[in-house]
């Protein structure tokens, strides 16, 4: 019964929890199955404005009915009239010394994607090895159906990142476009 309350519910889940112990302890359960959370339809991560950059722009497609789910979690992002498009100003993943504001910027994407069932489709446009690195852990390990990669070249050490990633994701499908792709060993990829 609590399952089917808690499912029916068009309230944040964060509202959920102030009933009871038990009640708590039955919507942790709930909320701790990630098949019963929404999917992210796409989600892109787009690099700043150099190829060197240590930001990146986060989009994200989320259904009407979800919105209620990812309440406050998208607080200042540019979002439109509908709530379905939300769009990151350029957020610091990474830095030489990981400060607090990149830390801010990975525990509030970690928070966005533990609240999601899977993305069917992940966009990466430009994203260099280290910071596809970081992606990776802030998507913890969110299951993905379709990955694209879009980057400039494509060397051994990043082909091996790719992998490691979408084993970690269980990606169903790989697409990678890129300018400059260096063949040695492709057979092994």
């Amino acid at each position: 019964i609590v399952s089917l309350i808690i499912s029916e519910s068009r309230r944040p889940v964060d509202k959920l929890r102030l009933i009871s112990p038990t009640w708590n302890a039955v919507v942790l359960e709930y909320l701790s199955d990630r098949n019963n959370h929404p999917s992210h339809d796409f989600v892109e991560f787009e690099n700043g404005k150099t190829f060197a950059s240590m930001k990146v722009k986060v989009k994200a497609h989320l259904s009407l009915e979800n919105k209620d789910h990812f309440q406050g979690l998208f607080r200042g992002w540019n979002t439109d009239a509908t709530f379905d498009r939300v769009e990151s100003p350029f957020l610091q993943l990474r830095s030489f010394f990981v400060g607090q504001k990149a830390n801010e910027n990975r525990n509030r994407l970690k928070l966005i994607f533990s609240r999601c069932s899977n993305i069917s489709n992940l966009y990466l446009y430009y994203i260099n090895r280290k910071t596809i690195e970081v992606i990776e852990k802030t998507l913890a390990d969110v299951p993905i159906d379709n990955l694209f990669i879009f980057e400039k070249k494509c060397d051994k050490e990043f082909r091996a990142e790719i992998i490691i990633f979408t084993r970690v994701h269980n990606v169903q499908k790989v697409t990678i476009s890129v300018e400059q792709l260096k063949a040695t060993k492709l057979r092994e990829y």
